[in-house]
């Protein structure tokens, strides 16, 4: 038997933006990879998104950045997670 989910995964599309939440993030995410969406790692933060929560923004090896780090124009530095040791 299957468990019946009454949270509204269907009411996502590939290609939304991300929802804020945990569960529904996790929800989100299920529909973008059932699209064929990817994951790519942000070259500054080396956190993995999927393509619409990139800026678009490479830097100097030609790898895209994350929205958080992508409107700081500056060599690769982690901006919104601790720096890994």
């Amino acid at each position: 038997m299957t468990p019946i989910r009454l949270d509204g995964i269907d009411s996502y599309q590939p290609g939304d933006p991300p929802p804020d939440g945990y569960i529904e993030w996790h929800d989100w995410a299920d529909v973008q990879r059932r699209a064929g969406l990817r994951q790519r790692q942000c070259e500054a933060c080396r956190l993995w998104y999927y393509p619409q929560e990139l800026s678009g923004e490479t830097v100097r090896t030609g790898r895209v950045v994350c929205n958080p780090c992508g409107p700081k124009s500056h060599p690769v530095t982690p901006t919104h997670t601790e720096e890994r040791s």
